[in-house]
């Protein structure tokens, strides 16, 4: 019997107040699968973006706008 283990990583984006689910990206913890769905969302002009302590995100996020 093979077992498959695969690690995946869902970063959902919402709206705060609305509760809405804007978008998603579904894939592995590289910076390339955050900077796809990045690219997606500027055109929704967000001000800001509350995150974990990933260091991916600080690379990709402007910091005036990284909380």
């Amino acid at each position: 019997m093979d077992i498959w283990i695969f690690k995946a990583w869902i970063s959902k984006v919402y709206d705060r107040a609305g509760k809405w689910l804007i978008d998603f990206e579904f894939g592995d913890h590289l910076s390339q699968t955050f900077k796809r769905l990045f690219k997606r969302l500027k055109k929704w002009k967000i001000l800001f973006y509350f995150v974990d302590h990933w260091e991916g995100f600080n690379k990709i996020i402007p910091s005036n706008r990284l909380f």
